[in-house]
């Protein structure tokens, strides 16, 4: 009389093999740890970009000192000064074998708490940026921030905090506050042009633009349309006609705005008509 025998598997928490041939096992972010929480990297060549036009404020060496001393440093200062920028540079100067760079984001339904101590990973660079937060997140965040040091301290981990400008800081936490104020306007405009690859020389139209207290983002976009006017320029255009042609179509950008909102009760439906610089 002959017998089949055969091996049955139930409930395989792994890859599993159930033929002839080879096996090819693919390890992704599907087998992942279940408990670690869903979170907000960003692009290495992004980070990279970041350093080579930060201008370093004042301030950022005394923050660089602190992180590197306690693992935990909290920035204050004006908005616009480029807080969070400094902030994901001095968690890149961090970079370990161990761990990610990643954005904490307390105020998302998939996120755990700042105070749980899943939420941080060996090694890992952790920026958590308050600056836009109300007077009751801010708060919140205060009461688990100890918490939140505790198990960064556990896990040789770093925490950059961009805090609130004007709000107030709990007094065993002000030992970790660095304030940060903004660089020199035209440094910042030369370096986002030299990262451009674009020759700076000193006309009125950025004498003007940069006599208003700008923040670095309106001083970065400035200099991108810069760029974009220089790639649409005619033969025998130079840096003077660039430049007007970028403050022409940032005020034209400017004018169109308030048309474009939506008038309560109904849509709108303008259309923007002006001279598109290339991207």
């Amino acid at each position: 009389m002959s017998q089949s025998t055969g091996t049955r598997v139930e409930n395989p928490h792994g890859p599993l093999h159930t033929g002839s041939g080879d096996l090819y096992v693919t390890v992704g972010t599907q087998l992942q740890d279940p408990d670690r929480p869903t979170f907000r990297r960003l692009a290495d060549d992004h980070l990279a970009r970041l350093r080579r036009v930060l201008v370093p404020p004042a301030g950022m060496g005394a923050a660089r000192h602190k992180l590197a001393d306690t693992g935990t440093v909290i920035l204050d200062g004006p908005a616009g000064s480029g807080r969070t920028s400094v902030a994901r540079a001095l968690l890149c100067e961090h970079d370990q074998e161990t761990g990610v760079f990643r954005e904490l984001l307390p105020d998302d339904e998939d996120e755990l708490s700042l105070s749980n101590p899943a939420l941080v990973g060996t090694g890992d660079r952790l920026l958590l940026d308050l600056s836009a937060a109300t007077a009751a997140q801010w708060a919140a965040a205060r009461a688990d921030l100890s918490a939140l040091r505790k198990s960064v301290h556990e896990q040789h981990a770093n925490l950059v905090v961009v805090m609130p400008h004007g709000r107030s800081l709990d007094p065993d936490q002000q030992h970790y506050r660095i304030e940060i104020e903004p660089p020199d306007s035209l440094q910042v405009f030369r370096r986002h042009l030299r990262v451009h690859a674009v020759p700076y020389e000193p006309v009125p139209t950025i004498t003007a633009f940069l006599a208003e207290l700008r923040s670095m983002r309106e001083i970065a976009d400035f200099a991108d349309l810069v760029r974009r006017a220089r790639e649409a320029a005619g033969t025998g255009e130079g840096f003077a006609q660039w430049c007007a042609a970028a403050r022409k179509a940032r005020d034209d950008r400017r004018a169109e705005l308030p048309r474009l909102v939506p008038e309560r009760g109904g849509r709108s439906t303008t259309v923007l008509r002006h001279r598109t610089l290339p991207r």
